[in-house]
């Protein structure tokens, strides 16, 4: 593998990558506006708006995923990008700005519109960014490919989340709490900055040499066979992905009105400060699932996360009459009930999603599992409520406990799945499974020549003149060297004589 192609696949995999920090700050978000638009306007802001405001921006990932994930298949990673950055720049600053008359219901009705479609560029860059990484890192010599895709994709996601809460902290502590409206329109305009630098970054990247080589742009995608051979592992991973959202996205969100809950008279910069700390627990459990990843089989791994997840999850239930009097023992555990996410179907869900399938679909399979999570957000955003009511409401202990038996018992059942019906990974599974995927194609009558973004021929003509291309370029680096190397060799003899 070559200098220049080892370079570009980094620089892809960055600029990939990247963007899905933006993604875990939006997201994370959600959490604290729960929690200021209940303080600041609690008239207005009903249990059903609350709801939509939560819920809404899932139902434009679900649209994002499957509409980018089609796009970044047939029109390219590098368009689906793009456009996904201008998404979330656009719709960041209106959501930031809402305001539709000046009256309190219209500022939460506009608010909840333009997230809707902040939602749609969250969803975009799911399957636009961790295609491009999977695809790019095969371009590098490095082994431990599993863990780049982590540490560029769910630690990303997960950075976003504790700089959310962080930056909650700062400007309750900057502005006070006099003055939340300011709070929450400052936390959505900074959700603009990072991917307004983007922007120009993926405007000079290339596609990923698997896309070039195996993509299906001008051909027509066999959907028939293609859905026969892979529609197991689709439902599968969907199913695992959808369990691990409908608990992990819904436990963040309610994570400051269940603290809130517990103590009544805490300060909501204490609150804020307590979920930063919560989420440093996402990062840690994110950078432990990458390192282990690279060492056991990503499904096994996913596997272990959840199992101990349950655990977790029902001793916080059984012990909670006992751990709400002692709040530093209650966020301790459930800091470790959410890093056992992290270190399972948080690092690895997104991993097998986005390698299980070969490059022609690589889109679309991720994008349909990935919005199969986001409807297991959706639902569970929905659905904590009804739990926290049906279990007697938030103000009751039987309330709060609810949310944690449900989470527990379903992800015993995400564990089962995934040991027992996800596939394996190797660290080079992406061209495995694309010159698998081509030989089984030609196998089925499939006329393969037409695949990638140039005929075959013509492809294999200029990866051969590339390649030499660049060895001229290494070549000439040498002869510099050595050159100079003897110049210097030389003058030093002269100063001798």
């Amino acid at each position: 593998m070559t200098r220049l192609t080892e370079q570009k696949g980094l620089l892809q995999v960055i600029v990939g990558g990247i963007g899905l920090f933006s993604d875990g700050y939006l997201n994370g978000v959600s959490g604290v506006l729960t929690t200021i638009m209940g303080n600041i306007y609690p008239i207005e802001y009903t249990t059903q708006k609350k709801s939509l405001l939560n819920s809404l921006i899932f139902v434009g990932n679900v649209l994002g995923m499957l509409i980018f994930g089609y796009m970044c298949d047939k029109s390219g990673r590098k368009s689906s990008l793009i456009l996904a950055s201008l998404f979330l720049v656009v719709f960041s600053i209106l959501s930031s700005a809402a305001y539709f008359g000046g009256t309190n219901h219209g500022i939460i009705g506009s608010l909840i519109v333009y997230r809707f479609f902040l939602g749609i560029g969250i969803g975009g860059e799911y399957p636009a960014g961790s295609t491009t990484i999977s695809e790019s890192a095969q371009e590098m010599s490095i082994k431990r490919k599993h863990s780049i895709f982590i540490f560029l994709t769910d630690f990303m996601i997960c950075l976003g989340f504790v700089i959310a809460a962080f930056a909650a902290y700062i400007l309750t502590l900057i502005f006070t709490e006099n003055r939340q409206e300011v709070i929450w329109r400052v936390l959505l305009g900074l959700g603009a900055i990072c991917p307004f630098f983007l922007l120009v970054a993926r405007f000079r990247m290339g596609e990923p040499e698997a896309y070039k080589n195996y993509a299906m742009k001008k051909a027509k995608i066999p959907y028939k066979i293609v859905i026969k051979k892979y529609y197991r592992r689709l439902i599968f991973i969907s199913l695992v992905w959808f369990i691990y959202n409908f608990t992990s996205y819904s436990f963040g969100i309610y994570f400051s009105p269940i603290l809130q809950s517990i103590d009544r008279n805490m300060s909501l910069a204490k609150i804020f400060g307590w979920t930063t700390f919560i989420y440093l627990f996402y990062i840690v459990g994110s950078f432990i699932g990458a390192f282990v990843t690279d060492y056991f089989e990503p499904k096994d791994v996913l596997a272990f996360g959840v199992l101990v997840q349950s655990i977790l999850g029902f001793l916080m239930a059984g012990l909670y009459s006992k751990l709400k009097d002692r709040v530093v023992a209650f966020i301790f555990l459930y800091a470790l009930f959410m890093a056992f996410g992290e270190i399972g179907p948080g690092d690895n869900i997104g991993n097998i999603s986005a390698k299980a399938s070969p490059t022609p679909i690589r889109g679309q399979f991720y994008g349909i599992c990935a919005a199969s999570g986001k409807v297991g957000a959706f639902v569970g955003s929905y659905a904590f409520n009804y739990i926290i009511e049906r279990f007697g409401g938030s103000d009751s202990e039987n309330g709060n406990k609810g949310p944690f038996f449900i989470g527990s018992a379903l992800a015993i059942i995400s564990g089962i799945i995934s040991f027992f019906f996800i596939p394996k990974l190797s660290h080079d599974c992406v061209r495995e499974e694309n010159e698998h995927f081509k030989v089984w194609l030609e196998k089925q009558g499939y006329d393969t020549s037409k695949m990638g973004l140039v005929p075959r021929q013509l492809n294999d003509d200029l990866n051969k003149d590339f390649e030499n291309l660049e060895a001229d370029i290494e070549k000439v680096d040498t002869e510099k060297v050595d050159f100079f190397e003897s110049a210097h060799n030389t003058q030093d003899y002269e100063k001798k004589d």
